[in-house]
């Protein structure tokens, strides 16, 4: 029942954005004032977070999502130029948050399930990207790259992690593996991210 809500939540709140939020911010953007659609913009992004709070899913949820349906509107380029001293100031907030999130006491107590699930995320998320971009039509190059760059889990893995926690759907012990997994494979993206001139040099 809880994951039906939860889908059925965010299908409505992606329609509803999808026909509400490019009107609004191309009217928005009808003014030529940067301040005005800077306000604008976080005051979606907060209403939205602010809306799922009140329909009791995760504040991280309802940000998320509008995100993801104002980054595809037709003033997505003007937006990210002229928030980008904030998008800067809400990232380094985000990685502080995240490394509070850690317990060291749960990752020795969770160590071989976390590593496990770590070594299995970054084969799989290799592969899926691999295969993805090749049946897409790219050459064998650029689906290597791609799936050495996106070896890894984001912020929404732990999202949808205290997502089911908050409706007591999974354990805690789902969210400390999922934030230390997002972690581990963020430290090793780069590392791969590295190996991508050698492939393209060497012409795999």
């Amino acid at each position: 029942v809880s994951v039906l809500e939860g889908a059925g939540f965010i299908a409505i709140f992606l329609l509803a954005g999808v026909l509400l939020v490019p009107k609004v911010l191309k009217f928005v953007a009808g003014f030529r004032v940067s301040e005005i659609l800077i306000i604008a913009v976080l005051g979606l992004v907060f209403g939205a977070a602010a809306l799922t709070v009140k329909f009791g899913f995760s504040v991280a949820l309802g940000a998320f999502v509008m995100g993801a349906v104002i980054s595809e509107t037709e003033e997505a380029h003007q937006i990210i130029r002229i928030t980008e001293p904030i998008r800067d100031m809400f990232i380094a907030m985000f990685f502080v948050a995240v490394g509070l999130m850690i317990d060291p006491a749960l990752i020795l107590k969770y160590f071989w399930p976390i590593l496990l699930v770590a070594v299995i995320i970054i084969p799989a998320k290799f592969g899926t990207c691999l295969l993805s971009c090749r049946l897409a039509g790219y050459d064998p190059k650029i689906s290597l790259a791609a799936g050495l760059g996106l070896a890894q889990i984001g912020e929404f893995s732990f999202i949808l992690a205290q997502l089911g926690t908050d409706k007591h759907v999974t354990s805690p012990f789902l969210y400390a593996v999922a934030v230390t997994v997002a972690v581990l494979t963020t430290v090793t993206t780069p590392i791969l991210i590295k190996r991508i001139p050698v492939v393209r040099a060497s012409g795999a």
